[in-house]
């Protein structure tokens, strides 16, 4: 079935697929960007993190709905930095006030006096832990 679906998907990405088959594939649920897809489905559920929350500051270790959106809000960061973020995609991160520094976001917060002392001590359990069990 994998090779299957990896034809499907590279004899529509070169143009080959015929036209009844592909619709036909996209009545049936065939996704034909994983990727995209993905991504659509991650930025939703950072839609609902600031709906819950008020922000779009996601720390690295958040899970959503089973989903580690805390590392795919690092991986954005990293894109952004790199210059390998798709344009369209950084302009709906940019409409919902993504942050792309926590780093700042936290020192902003702090010299606010807005920084919670519970939050800052789990924010740092947290990255103590991770250190401690990187090996």
């Amino acid at each position: 079935l994998g090779r299957w679906v990896t034809f499907q998907r590279s004899r529509k990405a070169i143009g080959k697929m015929n036209v009844v088959r592909e619709e036909r594939l996209r009545e049936a649920g065939f996704i034909f960007a994983v990727e995209q897809n993905n991504w659509e489905e991650m930025f939703q559920l950072l839609l609902k993190f600031k709906e819950r929350e008020g922000h779009c500051c996601v720390p690295a270790i958040h899970e959503e709905n089973g989903r580690n959106l805390g590392m795919w809000s690092v991986r954005q960061r990293a894109k952004k930095r790199e210059g390998k973020l798709d344009p369209t995609r950084k302009k709906l991160l940019l409409e919902n006030d993504f942050v792309w520094s926590l780093q700042n976001s936290q020192r902003a917060k702090q010299k606010e006096g807005k920084f919670d002392p519970t939050r800052k001590k789990l924010l740092l359990e947290n990255y103590v832990w991770s250190l401690q069990n990187s090996n």
